[in-house]
C-alpha cells in the first residue's frame, strides 16, 4: 500500500472520500492497517469488542472520520450487525483481521470454543465480504 499517496477519493479528483471498514483494530496489524488508512485519508468504520481501545485509536485522528463500532464476531449477533453495516454503507475496503486464539488442534476444541473459531474465521469473511469489494484477509 502506498503511504505517500493524497487522501483517498472515489474519483481520484479530491470528490468523496474512502470508506473503510476494518475489523479487529484493537491492537496489532489490524490497528496498523487503521492508522495507515486514516494517514492516506479514508474514513473508518472500526469494529471490535474493546470500545475502550476503539476510542483510543479515534481519538488519535481527531480531524478524522472514525465510527468506532462494537460487535463480537464470534458471535452470530456480531456477525449478522456487522453483515447489516457492510450492506447499508458504500464500503470502498473491507479489511477483515477480527482473530481468536485457541491452542488445540479443532477437533479437541470444546463445543463453544469450536463455535467461536468458526463465528470468527469463516461465517464472519463469507457474511461480510459480500459484493464488488476489495477484501483484504490478514490473518
Amino acid at each position: 500500500m502506498n503511504t505517500t499517496a493524497a487522501p483517498a477519493t472515489e474519483d481520484g479528483q479530491g470528490a468523496s472520500p474512502k470508506l473503510a471498514l476494518i475489523t479487529g483494530p484493537s491492537s496489532g496489524t489490524g490497528r496498523e492497517f487503521a492508522r495507515l488508512l486514516a494517514r492516506e485519508g479514508y474514513k473508518l468504520i472500526i469494529v471490535a469488542r474493546r470500545e475502550d481501545r476503539l476510542a483510543g485509536l479515534a481519538a488519535e485522528f481527531p480531524d478524522m472520520a472514525i465510527r468506532p463500532v462494537i460487535a463480537d464476531h464470534s458471535t452470530y449477533a456480531g456477525v449478522a450487525a456487522v453483515a447489516d453495516l457492510c450492506a447499508s454503507e458504500p464500503l470502498t475496503l473491507l479489511v477483515n483481521n477480527a482473530g481468536v486464539a485457541h491452542y488445540m488442534s479443532f477437533a479437541q476444541l470444546p463445543a463453544d470454543k469450536a463455535s467461536e473459531l468458526l463465528h470468527v474465521k469463516v461465517i464472519a469473511p463469507t457474511m461480510l465480504g459480500t459484493g464488488e469489494r476489495m477484501f483484504e484477509n490478514v490473518r
